[in-house]
């Protein structure tokens, strides 16, 4: 009889031990697949499948990029890319756990994948709508700021990027944000006949991503206007590259 209960008991245990890994992985899944790109500021991203596959993407000159299956082990992604067309994919294989990490105007919940070899490197795939609502306050360089609704600003006049919201702080020059071709680039889709090498200031019509504001207004000559924390992303031959920065209120058009 005592045999008997035991036997039952640990078939009970196996049972309810499956089905809390079972729902474990399904909580994954769903967590991965609720999210339709997850990526990286240097332009890599990965994309989960409801059918067991991911496409995978890496910028690269030329691009990486490939489609395998994954599976979901005692919380973790598992995928390898075993037939790969790409030379430079074939034989990678990534084991990777979701995490989550607070910050204040940076994407909070990601996947971080390691190789399981050495000579494949360790990248961090980000959920971009795990950022802080707006009307969130914090502080960047102690700047007393609120986070605003993630848009698209225009650059209305040339105008220095400052390092700080500060007209005497120093300055990232535009024609250092890439590679003197890319930004050559740059300036031509803006219709720019300006001589790169002088052009230190964002020029008119250029585009970035709207952050955070400064919680006062700052008074600026003639104008009264907040000072905005911004981002600029430029994607140029196998890398983007994103620059944070602050732009006077009155130099974008929103």
């Amino acid at each position: 009889m005592f045999i008997k209960k035991s036997k039952s008991i640990i078939i009970i245990l196996f049972c309810v031990t499956n089905l809390i890994a079972q729902e474990a992985t399904n909580s994954l899944k769903q967590q991965l697949l609720a999210v339709k790109v997850w990526n990286t500021s240097n332009g890599d991203s990965i994309r989960f499948n409801e059918n067991g596959t991911l496409i995978f993407h890496e910028e690269s000159e030329p691009v990486i990029s490939g489609e395998t299956n994954y599976t979901i082990e005692i919380n973790m992604v598992l995928f390898k890319f075993k037939n790969s067309s790409d030379p430079r994919l074939k034989g990678r294989e990534y084991k990777c756990t979701l995490k989550f990490k607070e910050h204040d105007y940076l994407p909070k919940q990601y996947i971080a994948c390691e190789g399981k070899s050495k000579n494949v490197k360790a990248v961090n795939f980000y959920n971009p709508n795990s950022i802080n609502p707006p009307d969130h306050k914090y502080e960047i360089q102690d700047q007393k700021v609120v986070s605003t609704k993630r848009t698209i600003g225009t650059v209305n006049s040339d105008v220095f990027f400052r390092e700080k919201a500060n007209v005497n702080s120093k300055f990232f020059a535009f024609n250092q944000l890439s590679s003197e071709e890319c930004m050559e680039d740059r300036l031509k889709d803006l219709k720019s006949d300006s001589d790169l090498s002088k052009q230190i200031k964002l020029p008119k019509g250029f585009s970035v991503e709207i952050i955070a504001r400064t919680e006062s207004m700052y008074k600026i000559e003639k104008w009264n206007n907040y000072w905005y924390f911004v981002s600029t992303r430029l994607g140029c031959y196998g890398g983007v590259t994103t620059t944070y920065g602050w732009i006077y209120g009155n130099f974008i058009s929103f």
